[in-house]
């Protein structure tokens, strides 16, 4: 059966008619999206401490330095 609308290709990983998808579960490796990404950005700012004090700074600046620290880097928002 085909697919109808605007959808993506999936390049022969998506779930076909009669098929089931299978959960994969490792003793101590069943995590969360969340707390893996937790896992990995703490890695990232103990390796990076320049970066970590800019996460722990966010909250507290202004909207103008956020957009300066953005351009800087070249991100948009």
């Amino acid at each position: 059966m085909g697919r109808g609308g605007f959808e993506p290709p999936t390049h022969g990983f998506s779930v076909r008619e009669g098929q089931t998808r299978k959960r994969v579960e490792t003793p101590g490796l069943t995590r969360t999206c969340e707390s893996c990404s937790l896992s990995c950005s703490a890695k990232i700012l103990e390796k990076h401490p320049d970066l970590r004090a800019v996460v722990e700074a966010w909250e507290g600046l202004s909207a103008d330095a956020r957009v300066q620290v953005l351009k800087i880097i070249g991100g948009k928002r």
